[in-house]
């Protein structure tokens, strides 16, 4: 019976000389496996700032498009209103209202409606070539934000990793006492 516990005991001192060494390897395997996860969380930002750099190229080339667009409507709605203003030049006044073969004021109207849309459009393309620098910054703020989270994951483990063994050797020499009372206390 006397054997059975100083064997248990001899284990459980092997596990606290475990415990030890890997309390002693601990900072350069979590040193190792930390450098690899941030390794990989860079890796994978890096793969995504390239297709969000690309949108950016295809977005910024929507906008200039819009922009030329926007020019060319304001050239069609000035030659138009040039255009009009020679038909109402023209008219003289008559005894009786002259008739019309079609009516041009509607037409004049749907041009200066689409005009005050070009307008919006540059307004809303203005806007969002101002927040293109904006965009351009959100990979960089996230790679930040995802280092001091695997940071404050790291040091959590560190904590969690030196309660477990502290509690261990804890646990282990509790055990040792017990069994040098109980060898003092039991006959021989």
């Amino acid at each position: 019976m006397f054997g059975y516990y100083l064997e248990s005991i001899n284990r459980i001192g092997g596990a606290a000389q475990s415990a030890s060494d890997l309390v002693a390897d601990l900072p350069g395997l979590l040193a190792t496996e930390r450098a690899a996860t941030i390794e990989q969380i860079t890796g994978v930002l890096d793969a995504r700032q390239g297709e969000l750099q690309a949108l950016m190229v295809e977005l910024r080339s929507a906008l200039e498009a819009g922009g030329a667009t926007s020019d060319s409507v304001r050239a069609t709605i000035a030659s138009m209103d040039a255009l009009v203003a020679r038909f109402d030049r023209s008219a003289s006044p008559a005894a009786g209202p002259p008739p019309r073969p079609f009516d041009i004021t509607d037409h004049t109207e749907a041009l200066r409606q689409l005009g005050v849309a070009a307008e919006h459009l540059q307004a809303l393309l203005g806007q969002a070539d101002q927040q293109a620098p904006a965009l351009a910054q959100l990979p960089n703020q996230a790679a930040g934000r995802l280092t001091e989270l695997v940071d404050h994951v790291y040091w959590r483990l560190v904590q969690l990793v030196l309660v477990v063994v502290v509690a261990s050797m804890l646990g282990a020499l509790a055990r040792r006492a017990i069994a040098a009372r109980w060898r003092r206390s039991s006959p021989a």
